[in-house]
């Protein structure tokens, strides 16, 4: 995931050769967990989270006709989906909007980029995936206990 953050940053490409085989391995961990580890529960909703995440990208692709996004990130969006819990990947698509944004009115304000200018997406994406992984419960917890 690494490559692929760096590949889009530079040329706004996710290529198949990095989202494809990912995708394989996290759907088979996904079936290993189910079967072999009996987490059916989790792995239904993962599978749903997975579909609607995806779908919503999809969606979001065929509306713009690929302007607003690639289809690389629907695949990555679909990735996302089998690897992380619920609660990881609402962490994980929050991050990934919340820091492209603050990145990209940065780069406007800094006149890196211009308002119109494209910015690959991909890279939040891919950093939203690895702090819903590593932090997402325990983030989701904390908001829990500052609410009470």
């Amino acid at each position: 995931m690494l490559a692929a953050l760096v590949y889009d940053a530079r040329w706004m490409e996710l290529p198949d050769q990095f989202t494809l085989p990912a995708i394989l391995i996290a759907a088979v961990w996904l079936v290993v967990r189910w079967v072999g580890y009996g987490e059916s529960a989790l792995a239904i909703s993962q599978l749903i989270g997975a579909a609607l995440f995806t779908g919503f990208f999809g969606l979001m692709w065929y509306g713009s006709r690929g302007k607003w996004l690639g289809d690389g990130d629907i695949r990555l969006a679909l990735l996302m989906g089998l690897l992380l819990t619920p609660t990881q990947l609402v962490i994980a698509i929050f991050m990934s909007y919340a820091l492209g944004a603050c990145i990209g009115l940065l780069a406007i304000g800094l006149r890196i980029k211009k308002r119109t200018d494209p910015i690959a997406f991909g890279p939040f994406l891919i950093i939203g995936l690895f702090v819903g992984y590593i932090w997402g419960e325990r983030l989701v917890n904390l908001y829990f206990r500052l609410l009470t």
